[in-house]
């Protein structure tokens, strides 16, 4: 154990009381798990030592391992799975994409009771385009919340989570397609537009299921390219002469 080991443990607003409990915590746990250790060497049999000694050997080469091939595949596949290629899959297996709960395209703001042109951000929200959205984006430091990302597909319940107004009992009346209105609860008033629903046993949309889709086609390219990595690296091998074999 050296100084900086110990100093490593200490928080940078410590006290000297505080430096003396944690030190002193710290060594005994290095001191006690230093003697455990030493006795499970006079105790463990040396060929038991041995067989454990190539278990932590063969752990360490497959950690190793695997961060190297993490690496390398997050380099090497993240580029290859395009947009194209998922598209491609998604059109020849969009019926196997079925969605388990609603999804819902939608914007919102949530403004003070007395918010002083609650009209033209009913017009805003009603009307929302990309002009209006940047106007709306123009005047966001005065909501008290917002949610203009309305071409990106969410969970209905994560509708609720942010429109603490609408909920399961009322959401029949309000959660309609192209519908929009103004909400109000005892602490502010909410404008809300609902643009696009997919509702639950219909074909996920490409833009809310494409990540799903990116993982399947990585863990099935995974599988190819370690076998022709391995495959390459032993045969680099074999070439330069760094590893020989005999028969």
């Amino acid at each position: 154990m050296t100084a900086s080991d110990i100093n490593e443990q200490l928080p940078s607003d410590y006290t000297v009381e505080d430096s003396i409990a944690i030190i002193s915590r710290y060594v005994d746990n290095w001191a006690t798990e230093k003697l455990m250790y030493d006795q499970a060497l006079l105790n463990i049999e040396e060929d038991r030592q041995e067989q454990l000694d190539q278990l932590v050997n063969t752990y360490k080469t497959e950690l190793f391992t695997q961060e190297y091939l993490t690496k390398v595949i997050k380099q090497n596949l993240d580029t290859i799975i395009n947009k194209e290629l998922i598209a491609e899959y998604y059109e020849d297996k969009s019926e196997q994409f079925l969605l388990n709960e609603d999804v819902i395209q939608y914007l919102y703001v949530y403004v003070d009771n007395n918010y002083p042109d609650i009209n033209k951000l009913r017009a805003l929200i009603g009307n929302a385009g990309e002009k209006e959205i940047n106007q709306l984006d123009s005047l966001k430091l005065g909501f008290k919340r917002f949610y203009f990302n309305d071409t990106t597909w969410v969970k209905k319940s994560e509708v609720y989570d942010k429109v603490k107004a609408i909920n399961p009992n009322n959401e029949k009346w309000y959660i309609k397609e192209g519908s929009s209105f103004k909400l109000e609860d005892s602490l502010g008033v909410y404008l809300v537009k609902f643009k696009k629903i997919k509702k639950k046993g219909e074909e996920a949309p490409l833009e809310y299921i494409a990540p799903v889709i990116k993982q399947i086609l990585l863990n099935r390219s995974k599988v190819q390219y370690v076998k022709r990595l391995e495959k390459d690296i032993l045969n680099d091998a074999k070439q330069s002469n760094e590893i020989k074999i005999y028969k």
